[in-house]
Parts: structure tokens; sequence; C-alpha cells
């Protein structure tokens, strides 16, 4: 799970300061690790105010570098997955390649809550034009920030052209059952 506080997270969290374009520091993103997956169903709240969400575990990497990410978030609004837009979202992300990283935010079994759509390696003026076509942008509102290291790793798409999920309670894009 993810989520974004506005306050520091306790010590031993991980977490990494979330900065803006201009390099002020806009809040924290915080990776809360459950033991197994059905911890994550059992912590994950069915409320749509809550502002933690599931995505994809293989987009956390405590080695990965910094980087810039696209987050289509919000605390409150969701959309089903059996929505057309989102349907056209996940087909633009298959289309356009040049992210490392990509993953819904999903609350519940079948809601989306965002997405998180990262690159790495490339400085803020190139992050804008690489991550300027988000998909997702178009449903929920969207911040581009930097992240620090350890938290997300580079991630290829699976392998498509599959744009369903596996199993009701996965982030997409997923590859297992």
């Amino acid at each position: 799970m993810v989520r974004i506080t506005e306050d520091r997270p306790e010590s031993g969290a991980r977490f990494s300061p979330l900065l803006d374009l201009a390099g002020r520091t806009c809040g924290y993103l915080e990776i809360l690790v459950p033991s197994d997956d059905r911890d994550v169903d059992r912590e994950m709240p069915d409320s749509t105010d809550s502002d933690s969400a599931k995505i994809d575990p293989a987009v956390l990497d405590s080695d990965g570098p910094p980087g810039w990410l696209s987050l289509s978030w919000t605390d409150g609004a969701v959309l089903p997955f059996d929505d057309v837009a989102v349907s056209g979202a996940v087909r633009a992300r298959l289309r356009s390649g040049h992210a490392a990283f990509m993953s819904t935010r999903t609350r519940g079994d079948d809601t989306l809550a965002g997405a998180v759509t990262g690159v790495t390696g490339c400085t803020a003026e190139q992050a804008v034009v690489l991550l300027r076509d988000d998909p997702f942008a178009r449903l929920f509102p969207r911040r581009l920030v930097s992240y620090g290291p350890g938290i997300f790793g580079p991630n290829p798409p699976p392998a498509g052209p599959a744009t369903q999920r596996y199993g009701a309670a996965t982030p997409w894009p997923s590859d297992r059952f």
C-alpha cells in the first residue's frame, strides 16, 4: 500500500519526501508493506475517504534510484475498473512505453483510486515532457513530483495485450494470478 501524508512518517517507516517542480517539499510518500497479500486486504479500509491504496508490489524496490512521478491521485474519488474511461487509460498506457514503471492504485476489489507512473535518470524538464501525456491524469487530479531512492524501481510493462487484472484485488499491471 502507499499513501501520501503531509507530516513526516514515523521513524522506521519506508518513505520519501516528495518535491514539486520548484524543489519544495509537498508531502511524503509512505510505503506500507504488510507481511503477505492477506494482510493487505485485511488492513485496507473499504472507505473511499482513505488516503491509502494498493499498488502492484513489483514496482517497489528498496534499491531503486530516485526519479519523478506522475501522481494521478485523489483521496476520495474512485472509478470502477470496468468504466470505459479506465479501459481507455489502460490501453493508452500500454501504447506509450517510456515510463520506467507504472501501477494503478486500487481500493477494494474493483475500484481504481488513481495511478503512479514514474521515470528515472532524467531532469525535471525531461520528466515534464516524458510524463505530460499520462492517461490517468484525464481521470484524476495529477501532480508531478520527485521522490528519493529506495522507493520505486524499473518494471517493464506486462506482455500484452492484456488490459484486465488477474484477480479482483490485484492492481494493474499484474502478471500473475
